[in-house]
């Protein structure tokens, strides 16, 4: 696969909507999609490797997620140090 006219292998199967790195992720670093941060890495990611929250913590606060069923909740994400 090619992103932004660099060559990557992809390691597994990415689902629609999920990122793929297209560089060296340390723990810690902040992720841009489509120029805004949306999280920061919490394991080492390798380009070509599936970006998501397995390995993403979330950067919206608050983020709003769906609570027993139907009702809406606000979910507060503890903010991580920018670097």
């Amino acid at each position: 696969m090619q992103a932004d006219g660099v060559e990557l292998n992809i390691f597994q199967d990415v689902p629609l909507g999920h990122k793929v790195a297209r560089q060296h992720l340390h723990v810690g670093c902040e992720v841009l999609r489509h120029g805004a941060i949306i999280g920061t890495v919490t394991s080492d990611v390798r380009p070509g490797e599936h970006l998501h929250l397995h390995n993403l913590v979330s950067g919206y606060l608050p983020t709003y997620t769906r609570d027993e069923g139907s009702r809406f909740g606000i979910s507060k994400v503890t903010p991580t140090e920018r670097i």
